[in-house]
């Protein structure tokens, strides 16, 4: 039973760092630390890491789509942590506003496009994840950097087709 194209976890990730990249880094300007991805945080005053920190709850699905494909609605914690140098700035609420930022664009309800990368197809959406929570809103303490952690469930269907 091969899954189906918006099920593949490459396109999942792939898909989240685009939505990551087009809002963070284009709009906004911020440098963003993307898993796997060579960053060079000494030189940066401020940034956000991005991380994907596992999967959450499933629940089994007889019929997906309207069809007789399988499936399950999966659950993916995806992890941001903004961070601040103390020594180059005077506002120290800056990690705070960074967080605001990122969640401007992951607030709950949010859909994410998911795309075939696989078979490059960047153009048709396949589905969409979704901010369903906030499993974690908090400052961690750091004495070289400011930082803020916030963490958020995105759902999203699964699926595969039977044989």
């Amino acid at each position: 039973m091969p899954i189906t194209a918006q099920s593949r976890m490459s396109n999942i990730k792939a898909s989240i760092e685009k939505y990551i990249y087009d809002k963070l880094v284009l709009i906004e300007g911020i440098p963003v630390d993307f898993e796997e991805v060579p960053f060079e945080s000494g030189s940066q005053t401020e940034w956000i890491q991005e991380r994907i920190i596992g999967p959450g709850d499933v629940q089994f699905l007889r019929q997906v789509g309207g069809g007789a494909d399988l499936g399950q609605n999966k659950e993916l914690l995806l992890s941001f942590n903004c961070f601040v140098q103390r020594d180059n700035t005077t506002k120290v609420v800056r990690h705070y506003e960074l967080r605001d930022i990122v969640y401007n664009y992951f607030t709950i309800g949010t859909s994410i496009p998911i795309y075939d990368y696989n078979d490059d197809d960047f153009v048709n959406i396949l589905d969409y994840l979704i901010v369903f929570e906030v499993e974690d809103d908090r400052t961690i303490h750091n004495n070289e950097w400011r930082q803020y952690n916030l963490t958020l469930v995105l759902n999203y269907t699964e699926s595969w087709t039977k044989t």
